[in-house]
């Protein structure tokens, strides 16, 4: 089933709007459904508040057919969802290693990426390294970062390559660097494993001479990105896996929800660029296209700070069965973490969506970007009103969807103990597995 993106006034006519949108009645009395059945792109820019999760997220969760990979940070679309995500043939996996909405959470070890197919150890490694520090590192000088992620590659290669199985993870990375020692216990590393791999071998040698101050910097560095892993709740979700990048390889029908609460956004961002690296790197490596794409939805996208992965499948991958959906709060944030690519990523996006313009600033932007939509326009649509532009199409003015009054998703959805409305029908709370 397509993806949702909004419902326009029939006005005569019986077809669904947009790109492969099927020839089905009308779903509301009086709308029909804008869709969008294209393996493109999509991109949402939206403020906090403006309902991102009640217009756009839960509509397609709640009805689209594929697998998908959400990032839930207060856990309201898991609670929402999840059921009838299990109703639909999806096996149902929840990342949340804060207990945020259940004592239970599976967990994903990033090290799975050195078992898949065509793997490459050093430059696996090398992301994941730039994965766990993020585009803003400890220090601000460049100088120290380079060294620290330099350093880090090479200690994650070593545990990937010399580790027993069940110590590949960044526990034990975590347990080599923070250690009393570091320096006396890199420097047996190196010699304890004579064919140790290249780059793990070039990267902590270089580091070993170094004079004792720059390398006590340096350590401090690499140190700094494990405090991700200083909890023993986030350890265990990187550890040993209970989701299986092969199934995910594979397009097997499978919903995965990564729930970090918005306090911990900042403090444990790293969670999230493992995690959704990991699985955007897997679906990159299928050598075949998959029944159905895997759609990413990923709310609050900025806190993943400039993202390889992301910038990737936008800019340059089409065919791997991989659809992305990033939300922004506004333009200036896609600028700002994407300053050489943002029009690029903008221009690739089958479909941009547009909504909670809050101020002239953001309407005058938008307008400009848009092209056929002036900023009075912009600042005069309620709250229930969007823009939808999608790819050769002209820009229209939408209703935006409401799972909570729409009758098509009545039924379908649980209670969201965090905010419910009034006369929302009480549903039955979803289960952890």
């Amino acid at each position: 089933m397509d993806l949702l993106l909004g419902w326009k006034s029939d006005h005569g006519d019986k077809a669904p709007i947009g790109f492969g949108a099927p020839q089905t009645p009308t779903e509301i009395l009086g709308e029909v459904p804008i869709v969008f059945g294209e393996d493109r792109h999509l991109l949402t820019i939206a403020p906090t508040g403006a309902g991102k999760g009640r217009g756009v997220i839960i509509p397609n969760l709640l009805r689209f057919e594929g697998s998908v990979i959400v990032i839930d940070p207060k856990g309201e679309t898991w609670h929402t969802t999840a059921r009838r995500r299990k109703e639909m043939g999806q096996e149902v996996r929840l990342l949340d290693p804060f207990g945020a909405v259940s004592k239970r959470t599976d967990a994903l070890n990033p090290f799975d990426l050195f078992n898949r197919p065509g793997a490459l150890l050093d430059a696996d490694a090398e992301m994941l390294a730039s994965l766990l520090a993020g585009d803003v590192g400890f220090h601000k000088e460049p100088f120290w970062d380079n060294w620290g992620r330099s350093l880090m590659a090479g200690v994650i290669a070593a545990v990937a390559e010399t580790a027993p199985k069940a110590e590949r993870h960044f526990g034990k990375v975590r347990e080599i660097l923070m250690s009393d020692d570091a320096v006396y216990n890199l420097a047996a590393l190196i010699e304890g494993h004579e064919n140790l791999n290249r780059l793990s071998k070039q990267n902590i040698s270089s580091f070993l001479p170094i004079t004792e101050q720059t390398r006590s910097g340096i350590l401090s560095t690499a140190q700094s990105y494990l405090k991700v892993v200083n909890s023993d709740s986030a350890l265990r979700s990187l550890s040993k896996s209970t989701i299986s990048l092969d199934a995910v390889r594979r397009g097997d029908p499978m919903t995965i929800y990564i729930v970090i609460p918005p306090d911990k956004l900042e403090s444990h961002g790293a969670l999230l660029r493992l995690w959704v690296g990991a699985l955007m790197l897997t679906v990159m490596g299928r050598k075949r296209r998959p029944k159905r794409s895997t759609l990413f939805l990923l709310d609050e996208c900025a806190q993943l700070g400039e993202f390889g992965p992301l910038r990737q499948s936008m800019t340059l991958l089409r065919g791997y069965g991989l659809q992305v959906w990033p939300f922004f709060q506004d333009l200036s944030q896609l600028q700002r973490l994407y300053p050489k690519d943002w029009r690029t990523i903008f221009n690739n996006a089958g479909a941009f969506q547009l909504f909670g313009v809050a101020n002239h600033l953001m309407a005058k932007e938008s307008a400009e970007l848009i092209g056929d939509i002036d900023a009075d326009k912009l600042r005069a649509m309620t709250k229930e009103q969007q823009i939808i532009a999608i790819s050769n199409e002209k820009a229209q003015s939408a209703r935006l969807p409401d799972y909570l009054v729409d009758a098509p998703f009545a039924g379908q959805y649980d209670a969201n103990p965090m905010f419910e409305s009034d006369d929302a029908p009480a549903k039955r709370k979803p289960r952890a597995r």
